[in-house]
Formats: structure tokens, sequence, C-alpha cells
């Protein structure tokens, strides 16, 4: 029998008020360790205001999967 299963992390990044210069300092680094990044999104019209924010956060390219909640 084979396992293939590895262990990673989940970070739960809280990413504020929407303002991107309000993201602390440590979930910004989680963030730029992350290999990918989930962000929620109100409708599955138009890109996530989440990730709207944290790419203007982090550089370099990221895999991002957008899960849609109510967000009412």
């Amino acid at each position: 029998m084979r396992n293939d299963n590895k262990i990673g992390k989940l970070y739960g990044v809280g990413i504020g008020p929407g303002d991107p210069t309000l993201l602390t300092l440590k979930a910004k680094d989680a963030l730029e360790k992350a290999d990918i990044i989930f962000a929620p999104k109100g409708s599955d019209e138009g890109i996530s205001v989440a990730r709207r924010i944290i790419e203007q956060v982090i550089e370099g390219k990221k895999t991002y999967i957008e899960l849609t909640f109510p967000m009412t």
C-alpha cells in the first residue's frame, strides 16, 4: 500500500478592512510562503476583493483558488 499523502500547513490569514497597507507583516509573510492561496468572494462574477488586496502586496505569481460564499 502506497501512502502519497503529504503533510502541509494551512494558515488562516485575515486581510484587514480593505486597505492593503494595513495587512500585518505576519500575514504578508504567510501569504508569501504559500503555494496556494484560497480567497473568498461574494459571487461567481469578477475577482475576489481579498485577492485584489493580496495582489497589491505580494510580489510574484501565486496560484489562487477563489471560493464563493454569500457575503450578506
